[in-house]
């Protein structure tokens, strides 16, 4: 539920008492209701009439189902699989998030470094074993990044590994 009608309902308040206590117009409060930022003279305004803090009224909204499916997605671990599933699946559920392209840079890194570490590994020539651990951790890290990644959306609504620059 949005935070502003929770907080308004909270104090018994229709939209259109809060409209008259505060000054802000019932259309902006219907606005921000159905999910338009708040910030500003509004944000300021709204909190010292319905008595909370400006956090309060901001604090991030629990993310989408869909965005936790596409991240898991990208469990289809061999490349591009990875990067192709995320992508999809946000187009078909019309996903258009930042922290989509923040999964799909994660995940073409991954791709990228993941044959690079293989192949210095190899090359070490440490025998079938090592080989076989190698492949193992490889793919436990990249289960590892998704799996962190999910429980961080879960919680915070962001990813917990991210990219400081972008890729795509």
């Amino acid at each position: 539920m949005n935070q502003l009608k929770l907080y308004r309902e909270k104090r018994q308040f229709t939209q259109e008492e809060l409209s008259e206590i505060s000054g802000i117009s019932v259309r902006t409060i219907q606005r921000i209701e159905a999910g338009n930022p708040l910030k500003g003279y509004t944000l300021r305004t709204l909190a010292k009439h319905l008595e909370c803090a400006e956090e309060d009224l901001i604090r991030k909204e629990e993310p989408s189902t869909p965005l936790k499916w596409i991240n898991l997605s990208s469990l289809l671990i061999l490349p591009p699989l990875n990067l192709m599933a995320p992508y999809f699946l946000s187009k078909y559920w019309k996903v258009n998030s930042p922290l989509v392209k923040q999964m799909i840079d994660v995940q073409f890194m991954w791709s990228i470094l993941a044959p690079i570490v293989f192949f210095l590994g190899i090359s070490l020539k440490l025998g079938n074993v090592f080989t076989i651990y190698l492949m193992a951790g490889i793919y436990l890290s990249n289960v590892f990044i998704i799996l962190y990644n999910t429980y961080t959306l879960d919680q915070r609504n962001e990813l917990g590994i991210r990219l400081k620059f972008s890729i795509f």
